[in-house]
């Protein structure tokens, strides 16, 4: 990605000392960041909506994958409705060599 100009980061809502277990854990070596009230998540209209306010995954976001460019505008966007499906990284690296 990088090679193509783009530089990855997660958004969870998972609180920061849950991220930093979680990534020594598994070392992703990209930016996990804490969006524990899920501001980020509410703002791009992702919350998932089977998951209501008493439950342990309320605020989780619906799985999502923004390409952004360097003026910070949004030039692709893959979501998936439920939290086990993950957009394919080889359908996202097309789209975006696409663009370039």
């Amino acid at each position: 990605m990088q090679a193509l100009g783009y530089n990855i980061a997660v958004v969870t809502y998972d609180q920061r000392r849950e991220i930093a277990r979680f990534n020594r854990r598994f070392n992703f070596g990209y930016p996990l960041l804490a969006d524990p009230q899920s501001k980020i998540i509410r703002a791009f209209g992702l919350i998932d909506t089977n998951y209501g306010p008493r439950s342990y995954a309320f605020g989780v976001a619906r799985p999502l994958t923004l390409v952004i460019d360097a003026q910070g505008r949004v030039t692709h966007r893959f979501s998936e409705s439920h939290y086990s499906y993950r957009p394919d990284p080889g359908d996202i690296l097309k789209r975006i060599r696409n663009i370039n």
